[in-house]
């Protein structure tokens, strides 16, 4: 649940940055199709980047996994929350959040559920048949002035109802069918051509989901003007008059818009229409301005992978309404001490190379740093069933060691206060895969890393 959070949150400030830039930027340009790529690629982006892990930096910083077991005194990052309380609250804050959250979630989705059957139930009450043929053949002129081979179903209504398309259906009041029957087909079918009935589903779903991000709702208003840009221009190229065209849309915008889920030939931003269509044409070297999302993107990833900025997020993330945390405390002395006494008596039997504590590059997880792998540990333990039946809880210090090879090795458990807790995370543990072992002077060294987690009932 907290990841998810965390993912929502990031997601959303990615939306805000890149529909500010993105506005200041080419809202103004009549390079329309550019612009509705544009537009959806940086949706995507938003939704892409805070699911990034990398590390940026060539030399990963202690996490707040890994501490030197020579220097117990250096402190970790993180707040400690397995024995203050504070996490008991924070879950029970974010769970509330979570849950005001999916509830809306659910409102909006019967709200499109509703619409959808509502269109539905709409072009079902007429079939191709109910047209002329002289309609019939209309239609089939503007088909091929925009070079459209699939079938399109003109629906028309007695109704005074205002011209909308959804999918491959054009639906029309017969009254706009006889006076400007050309224009607003042509109209339509621009929308059908460009398949922005998807669009609008895919912003339908944003919107859905990212509900409390004013960002969302803008960019599902920006994306539905380049729509009308884009359809007025295919218009005006098929010969219509402009300024005729122009008192049309004026005339329209007397009507009303039933169906937020489709393209309505009245739309609401009728002023900017009219002005996009009196703009002078952008020259081609106006399009590089769209470069501008590449450094915006780096410099997003670049502040997510970030360890001071993505701490707090990392920490809202372990909420997940589990009793398992992989501490950020210090670890305590006497844990140290153990540890220390067992490799001193193993050196004895064993001359291996004694690992490092601090290298100058640290090992890294699956290419990410240590949080990449306190993320992992938290993905995949669990509470033993045997412990929750004794009411038995605390803290399980374990080490191991990164060889030279990436392999993980010499877990032992320093500190536990029962043996299942021991088996669950020395089990997980060693089915880490691959690590990029650490590198002391451009060669790989053995590290040594510590971990506490804590078990709380």
């Amino acid at each position: 649940m907290g990841a998810f959070v965390v993912y929502t949150i990031k997601s959303a400030i990615c939306l805000i940055l890149f529909f500010v830039f993105n506005k200041m930027i080419l809202s103004k340009e009549t390079f329309h199709k550019l612009n509705r790529v544009i537009w959806l690629s940086v949706i995507i982006l938003s939704l892409v980047i805070p699911t990034m892990n990398w590390s940026l930096f060539g030399i990963t910083e202690l996490s707040t996994l890994g501490t030197s077991i020579e220097e117990p005194t250096i402190g970790m990052s993180g707040e400690i929350a397995a024995e203050s309380g504070i996490e008991g609250n924070n879950e029970y804050i974010v769970a509330t959040i979570f849950t005001i959250y999916i509830l809306v979630v659910l409102i909006m989705l019967i709200k499109l559920l509703i619409s959808h059957v509502s269109v539905s139930n709409l072009i079902r009450t007429r079939t191709d048949n109910s047209i002329s043929p002289e309609h019939a053949n209309m239609l089939e002129i503007c088909k091929q002035n925009m070079m459209i081979d699939r079938n399109i179903h003109l629906i028309v209504h007695d109704d005074d109802i205002a011209p909308f398309s959804w999918m491959s259906y054009i639906v029309i009041s017969n009254n706009d069918l006889k006076e400007s029957g050309y224009e607003i087909i042509t109209h339509e079918l621009a929308h059908i051509k460009g398949y922005d009935s998807v669009d609008i589903i895919f912003l339908n779903i944003l919107t859905t989901f990212q509900w409390f991000n004013p960002a969302s709702w803008l960019y599902k208003r920006a994306l539905k003007e380049v729509h009308e840009y884009n359809a007025d221009a295919y218009v005006l190229n098929s010969g219509v008059n402009s300024k005729e065209y122009q008192l049309l849309l004026i005339k329209k915008a007397v009507g009303q818009r039933f169906y937020s889920m489709t393209n309505n030939f009245n739309h609401s931003t009728l002023k900017n229409r009219i002005t996009m269509m009196l703009r002078e044409k952008s020259n081609r070297w106006a399009t590089a301005k769209c470069l501008y999302a590449i450094p915006l993107a780096l410099m997003t990833v670049a502040a997510f992978a970030n360890q001071e900025i993505s701490g707090n997020f990392n920490e809202l993330s372990e909420i997940k309404g589990t009793t398992i945390f992989v501490d950020s405390e210090i670890v305590e002395e006497k844990a140290i001490e153990t540890l220390e006494t067992t490799e001193k008596q193993e050196e004895k039997k064993d001359k291996k190379e004694i690992p490092v504590l601090i290298a100058e590059v640290m090992p890294k997880f699956e290419g990410g740093n240590m949080a990449s792998f306190k993320n992992w540990l938290m993905s995949q333990v669990t509470y033993p069933n045997e412990a929750q039946k004794e009411n038995i809880s605390g803290k399980v210090v374990a080490s191991f060691t990164i060889e030279k090879n990436g392999e993980v090795s010499e877990i032992k458990i320093v500190e536990s206060p029962h043996q299942s807790l021991s088996d669950v995370v020395t089990d997980i543990i060693a089915k880490s895969p691959k690590w990029t072992p650490g590198t002391q002077k451009g060669e790989n060294v053995r590290v040594k890393i510590l971990i506490p987690v804590t078990f709380n009932l």
